[in-house]
């Protein structure tokens, strides 16, 4: 860092320094402790702000921010209460509906949550007379899905990630989605080379070729067409099957097609676009979230709707928990809207 900048972030810093350093010296071993701690703070609050960004593109909520959790005193002798990370109100069946969210991240099959960290969360909500749900990312899919379904287990409480996809909420109360793409959708790569190619009709194993690309794009039922920024981005999250075809004695097709069998979520769409391009491991997503992508979720939704007319997107699926949630068949009995 050059000496301007440090000079630049000493003056930012200052005013916080005066206050904090009335309570105690700061030595260069403190700053340190506090630099690290900061760091693991930011990285403990970046799941949230992902989950937040995410189902903010799907555009179905119309208020979610974090829950302040500062740590302060505790003067009240009553039993401990313990504030979910966000506070959510998402438009459902024309109702404006609140919801508290604890956020986490775990690649293993399990949650598990101690006792008195559940018991907390649980009054919390009881307070405030809100629904508590839980975000679980596992890997790149998230499932949301209502603190009920955790089972107690000896002294601890566990729910599985089978469990959580079947009870989530990310359609119902997001509009999250599956998607499927249809095999004759494909993009292809025509190159050439000045060397001749084996005579066989496989390139052999091993050998390398210098081509230049002379065409790529995609198509339809074997025919190039022309497809949107959108159906772009829809077709590279496909998982795809690559084929490398002889053209000529000098040229090769370089077939992708998309495997019938992969699905992947418009939550998993706005993440690969959301980071597109980004150099660093852990993306700042403080910035990402107030920053609007190239596609939106409406043009998504719009493109994904004429591919199902025109057949080159399979299916487009929202999934239903297997048992919708009290709070929510409470409004359907109640009828009405609002907001």
């Amino acid at each position: 860092m050059d000496p301007k900048q440090i000079t630049e972030w000493a003056f930012r810093l200052l005013l916080s320094y005066g206050e904090l350093s009335k309570e105690r010296e700061f030595t260069p071993e403190t700053l340190d402790l506090v630099a690290q701690r900061i760091q693991r703070i930011r990285a403990g609050l970046a799941p949230e702000i992902e989950f937040m960004a995410a189902v903010n593109w799907l555009s179905n909520v119309v208020v979610i921010h974090r829950l302040d959790q500062t740590p302060m005193p505790h003067y009240c002798n009553t039993e401990e209460v313990q504030q979910p990370d966000l506070l959510a109100i998402v438009r459902y069946e024309g109702r404006l509906v609140p919801v508290l969210i604890e956020v986490k991240t775990k690649d293993d099959s399990k949650l598990v949550w101690r006792e008195d960290y559940l018991r907390g969360l649980l009054r919390y909500a009881d307070i405030v007379q809100m629904p508590l749900l839980v975000a679980w990312k596992r890997w790149h899919v998230w499932a949301l899905f209502e603190v009920s379904h955790f089972q107690k287990k000896v002294d601890a409480h566990h729910v599985d990630f089978n469990t959580a996809m079947r009870q989530t909420l990310m359609g119902t109360l997001f509009g999250d989605a599956l998607v499927n793409v249809h095999e004759r959708f494909q993009m292809f790569i025509d190159a050439v080379t000045d060397e001749a190619l084996p005579p066989d009709d496989a390139l052999i194993p091993g050998a390398r070729f210098r081509f230049t690309i002379q065409d790529a794009g995609f198509m339809i039922d074997k025919k190039k067409v022309k497809v949107s920024k959108e159906l772009s981005w829809i077709f590279h999250l496909a998982a795809a099957k690559d084929e490398v075809l002889r053209t000529g004695e000098h040229s090769i097709r370089m077939e992708f097609t998309p495997d019938s069998n992969s699905v992947f979520s418009l939550s998993h769409l706005w993440f690969e676009v959301a980071t597109s391009g980004l150099k660093e491991q852990e993306p700042d997503w403080e910035e990402i979230l107030r920053k609007p992508l190239p596609i939106s979720i409406g043009d998504v939704r719009r493109e994904l709707s004429e591919g199902m007319e025109s057949g080159i997107v399979s299916h487009v699926a929202i999934i239903a928990p297997n048992t919708m949630p009290n709070f929510l068949t409470a409004l359907n009995l109640t009828g009405g809207s609002g907001g």
